[in-house]
């Protein structure tokens, strides 16, 4: 290979590298601890609209709508989590985050499809309760 073709194939291997790396931001541990504390905020209020939906305080419009905008943040933030890269030591952390989301978005999509069913608000609040305490214990990790 001459040294042409040597500059060529390095110009093309960094290009590569930089397409696939793209999409990746790098997340510092107080970028880290926040969306974790954000995740705690939305897993209690989703908790929190539970109780109220339980005691017939909430009506079906503001429901639906409230369960839909914390979805849609629970996934804005699972999906950013996705595309993070962390130092590290706090690889298993951002991969708990990342768990984490995911469940809390789940839970808050199933909410969503059955907000009436009494043994199905059970099992979300035992759900977010669970989220919850994993949240805290990751974001006292970092």
């Amino acid at each position: 290979m001459n040294r042409s073709s040597s500059i060529r194939a390095l110009s093309l291997l960094g290009l590569v590298w930089l397409t696939c790396c793209a999409d990746q931001r790098r997340i510092d541990r107080s970028e880290l601890k926040s969306d974790l504390k954000s995740g705690i905020s939305l897993a209690t209020e989703a908790r929190l609209y539970l109780q109220f939906s339980a005691e017939g305080r909430t009506r079906q419009s503001f429901s639906k709508g409230h369960l839909h905008y914390l979805a849609e943040e629970a996934n804005r933030t699972e999906k950013e989590l996705q595309q993070a890269i962390s130092a590290a030591e706090d690889t298993q952390t951002l991969n708990d985050a990342r768990l984490q989301f995911g469940a809390l978005s789940e839970q808050l999509t199933l909410m969503g499809q059955s907000p009436s069913d009494a043994d199905a608000r059970v099992h979300s609040m035992r759900q977010l309760t669970k989220i919850c305490k994993a949240m805290e214990e990751a974001k006292g990790s970092l």
